[in-house]
């Protein structure tokens, strides 16, 4: 519902900026492997029919972004850059067509970029040929005040013994 208010098109700067809505029948997270194939052919044709190819594709997720620009980073003889953020460590928990399709990315793209050495390892460990290098995303640390644990306990009324979680996300 958020994205209902952004333009289909718009003009940013020197760039044109595209929000295609593609409408899903069945919730995607329930339907995972169906929901894949159903945007890799949505996004492709939505690429053919209103853009022309690209110099280079980057897809922001292995899956199913990654997955759905495959075929038409090959066709177009483009290269293909994935971001790998952190889905590998979740690999065992998907289904068989899941897991061949990232299987797929990994083999395809021309280059991994993974967010941590770990998960660049996991990308080589799953398919050996993987082109895969960590290109942090994090924050410079020497930016943000360091504080002291137990002061920030003591200020919180945090008892020593109870553990401290920190969340930074959506």
């Amino acid at each position: 519902s958020e994205m209902r208010s952004l333009p289909t098109v718009q003009q940013w700067e020197n760039y044109e900026l595209h929000h295609p809505r593609f409408f899903y029948g069945l919730p995607k997270k329930l339907f995972y492997p169906l929901a894949g194939r159903s945007f890799r052919k949505r996004v492709t044709s939505y690429i053919e029919s209103n853009l022309q190819a690209p110099d280079i594709v980057q897809a922001h997720h292995l899956y199913i972004d990654g997955w759905a620009m495959t075929d038409y980073a090959q066709t177009h003889d483009v290269p293909l850059i994935v971001v790998s953020h952190g889905m590998l460590n979740q690999y065992d928990n998907f289904t068989s067509p899941v897991q061949h399709r990232l299987r797929t990315v990994l083999r395809e793209a021309d280059y991994v970029a993974s967010v941590s050495e770990d998960l660049a390892q996991t990308a080589r460990a799953l398919v050996p040929e993987t082109n895969a290098g960590v290109v942090p995303i994090g924050a410079d640390p020497s930016r943000f005040q360091q504080y002291d644990p137990e002061s920030v306990r003591e200020e919180l009324g945090i008892d020593s013994s109870t553990p401290i979680v920190l969340f930074c996300g959506q």
